[in-house]
């Protein structure tokens, strides 16, 4: 079976994806996985975060530096895990040096790159 996505925004495609479940067979050696999640961003939006990272990228130094705009992305990834009460984790480097483990901002939802647009319009 193909995977299947339902966008839940009337009472009719909620009742598809009621059916398409109720329809599928139980196995208990093989169970279907049914996973429920926010969306993730569109295309329309993934191209607005990276033209206003290009933005600040272009108009905003850093502690001195100029940086890019996936530099800049990691920074404001952090500062997004920072106001949520998340912690920063870090471990030393296989070469040395300290490596910093971020979030793939392709993994995130719609409302959590909202921290990018709060930064933006400081």
């Amino acid at each position: 079976m193909t995977a299947k996505t339902y966008y839940l925004s009337n009472k009719s495609i909620q009742q598809n994806a009621i059916e398409a479940i109720r329809n599928l067979p139980l196995d208990s050696k093989k169970p279907y996985e049914i996973k429920l999640s926010e969306p993730k961003r569109t295309n329309a939006q993934n191209r607005k975060m990276w033209a206003t990272l290009g933005d600040i990228a272009k108009q905003v130094q850093w502690d001195g530096e100029w940086y890019d705009s996936e530099d800049w992305k990691d920074l404001i990834t952090v500062l997004n895990k920072q106001t949520k009460g998340e912690a920063q984790r870090s471990a030393r480097g296989l070469g040395g040096g300290i490596v910093f483990f971020g979030r793939r901002t392709s993994k995130m939802k719609v409302g959590e790159v909202t921290c990018l647009k709060r930064f933006s319009m400081r």
